[in-house]
């Protein structure tokens, strides 16, 4: 699989999910305000994305994972 952009949406208040994914190198987008509801509210999700040129991505079995670096 040649992915050039990997994109995650998690919940701001999910601490453990946004510490993962800044520690696998995603970057902030931005926020997706009143995104999706959950038992009838409205809640936001935070968008984050992992380009190939910036970190690199490679599979793994059926796992991504990012990379140092990628050849260009």
């Amino acid at each position: 699989m040649d992915l050039n952009r990997i994109q995650v949406k998690v919940a701001p208040w999910n601490e453990r999910s946004m510490r993962l994914v800044r520690r696998l190198g995603f970057r902030k987008k931005g926020v997706l305000r009143d995104n999706i509801v959950v038992k009838g509210e409205l809640q936001d999700d935070v968008l984050f994305s992992l380009l190939k040129r910036e970190n690199g991505v490679r599979t793994v079995g059926k796992h991504l994972e990012p990379v140092e670096s990628c050849p260009t």
